[in-house]
């Protein structure tokens, strides 16, 4: 797409709590809002062809339905790469949480089940998210479902590239213990940061919301804490939130087997005539959270410490990973 500096600004569509990955400039071209998205710069040849192989694979990549759409690519004067993409009206998975007032069990599973379809598309193509958290989960809402939609896919999220594990980036609630302790990003740490998501559906809150977000909750996190467990909560999901938020990340599933037990509850919650083990469990957290949701409303509206930050910043833990690795020898 050619380049232009036809920008407005969005600001006033765009609130404090929308996706922090969105640049504050987009075209607007009817009838679609499109956010202009910086991916990378290159300047030697070798770049350059190495970015045309990771362009390639990236456009492949964002083929997937529940990846958030791209209208294009084009490239800055300053050298930079951009991606084209739709601005979502609903907003982010936070705002949608925030927003919506009734969220069945079915709608949660059928959100979830979507978000598994885009990362096992994104690790097909053998690249990672490396910053997925509810800030970057776009929300479709369709007359007869609401559908998670995946952005802010890293262009340097590809497992073939070296990560510089010195510069942190993210939300620290959703970054997989062994990132903070400065391990490489991978496809398992997405993973983690999706069984955060999990726990965030089903609680209909943002996790550690009461706590600050330093390394105090870093160090914790690296210590096994998670967020607490959540009444009437299906034991199928609060044992398979578990599995991705383990500490060791053999142990987390793939994002296929994933996609897989989803679709699977999706069929048995929707379509399947006969009661299966799965859908009776589901049915009984639905009849109990119906019968709870007024004092749930008025109760569970956390009260945000003002400290937590829900946008991506930038993080040092080199004290915390020393500190760690210290009280791991003595």
């Amino acid at each position: 797409m050619p380049y232009t500096e036809n920008r407005y600004s969005i600001d006033e569509e765009i609130n404090e709590e929308s996706s922090d990955e969105l640049d504050p400039l987009s075209l607007q071209l009817d009838p679609e809002t499109q956010i202009i998205k910086n991916v990378m710069i290159v300047k030697t040849l070798e770049q350059i062809l190495r970015g045309a192989n990771l362009l390639q694979k990236y456009h492949h990549c964002l083929q997937s339905g529940s990846v958030a759409d791209t209208f294009g690519i084009s490239k800055a004067p300053d050298g930079f790469f951009v991606f084209v993409m739709r601005f979502y009206e609903n907003g982010d998975l936070n705002q949608y949480i925030k927003n919506v007032n009734d969220i069945s069990w079915k709608d949660k599973i059928d959100l979830l089940w979507g978000i598994t379809a885009g990362l096992e598309n994104i690790h097909r193509y053998n690249f990672y998210h490396g910053n997925l958290h509810g800030g970057n989960i776009m929300i479709e809402d369709e007359s007869i479902s609401t559908e998670g939609r995946i952005a802010d896919i890293g262009i340097n999220g590809s497992v073939d590239i070296p990560y510089n594990n010195n510069k942190l980036y993210g939300v620290i609630p959703y970054i997989a213990p062994e990132i903070l302790l400065g391990e490489n990003q991978s496809k398992e740490a997405d993973i983690y940061s999706f069984g955060v998501i999990m726990w965030s559906l089903a609680a209909e809150q943002k996790p550690f919301a009461e706590r600050a977000h330093d390394i105090t909750l870093a160090m914790d996190i690296c210590n096994g804490v998670r967020p607490k467990e959540i009444e009437n909560t299906p034991k199928c999901f609060s044992d398979l939130m578990k599995r991705c938020w383990a500490f060791d990340p053999k142990q987390r599933p793939t994002a296929i087997e994933l996609n897989e037990i989803f679709s699977d509850w999706i069929t048995d919650i929707c379509d399947n005539p006969a009661p299966t083990g799965i859908s009776e469990e589901f049915n009984d957290a639905e009849e109990r959270r119906c019968g709870s949701f007024q004092i749930q409303k008025n109760t569970s509206q956390e009260i945000q410490n003002k400290n937590a930050f829900y946008t991506s910043r930038f993080f040092d833990f080199s004290e915390l990973r020393e500190k760690f690795n210290n009280n791991n020898d003595n």
